[in-house]
């Protein structure tokens, strides 16, 4: 069974995405420019830190968990959710739930009421409220909190691309929103389709790594490149048989 790890907390780290779009200009008979070909690559994610002695032992168990592409890793934009006041990481629950309140913190626990002092919480997907166009400039969406606000440059996801808010937007009481988007849909987006809000969490599986010498301090640095596993595939390996199935692991 592949297990999606969810990166330590503690150990942290600061993550850097690419952008999984790549064209390609078709050349005709006479060497002349033809049309440009997008071709959907896989994103890559490079996540850099430092280790603590004290964090050592997490850090490596983490990495054995990893080796040859066995697991995948869950990581998220920690500087995205500290500039808009988020907590700096995602809440997911054993069954793989992820949960989101209004003031923008994660869900603290599976089973969290709905409406604690607290709350309330929402799952971090949301839907398309009516179909999304290649080349549209705004995406409707439901099922966010009433009056919640998706602030400006916020990433979200729809489908296998992600996209940054243009500006802050604030839901109505019914928890409806239209984003503006700071570039257009690449991609048709299906009424009803989930769109993931904040769209920075990442799951892929590990390609490279590269680490220093520690310090006299027990400190070592240490780099991490990630290839993106899409969320349709996700959603296929977690209805997979038990064979080849898939579950999180939080801890």
């Amino acid at each position: 069974m592949t297990a999606v790890y969810v990166w330590p907390v503690d150990v942290g780290g600061e993550t850097d995405y690419s952008h999984p779009t790549r064209l390609r200009t078709t050349r005709g008979w006479t060497g002349a420019p033809g049309q440009q070909v997008e071709h959907i690559q896989r994103s890559t994610a490079t996540l850099s830190g430092e280790v603590v002695r004290g964090l050592a032992p997490t850090f490596d168990i983490m990495l054995d968990r990893l080796d040859g592409g066995r697991n995948l890793i869950a990581i998220w934009d920690y500087e995205l959710r500290a500039q808009n006041g988020w907590d700096l990481a995602p809440a997911i629950n054993s069954s793989g739930a992820e949960f989101w309140r209004a003031n923008g913190e994660t869900a603290a626990y599976a089973g969290e009421a709905a409406n604690p002092p607290t709350g309330p919480w929402r799952s971090v997907f949301a839907l398309a409220n009516g179909a999304g166009a290649v080349g549209d400039t705004t995406l409707a969406v439901d099922g966010l909190i009433d009056s919640e606000t998706i602030p400006k440059g916020s990433w979200i996801r729809a489908g296998d691309y992600r996209y940054r808010t243009l500006a802050a937007v604030t839901a109505n009481g019914s928890g409806e929103a239209t984003i503006s988007l700071a570039k257009p849909l690449l991609a048709t987006v299906a009424n009803d389709s989930n769109v993931r809000i904040p769209g920075d969490l990442f799951v892929g599986y590990l390609t490279a790594s590269e680490f220093g010498a520690a310090n006299v301090w027990g400190v070592r640095n240490f780099s991490l490149t990630l290839q993106e596993v899409y969320e349709a595939e996700i959603q296929a390996l977690s209805t997979a048989s038990p064979a080849v199935g898939f579950e999180w692991t939080v801890d």
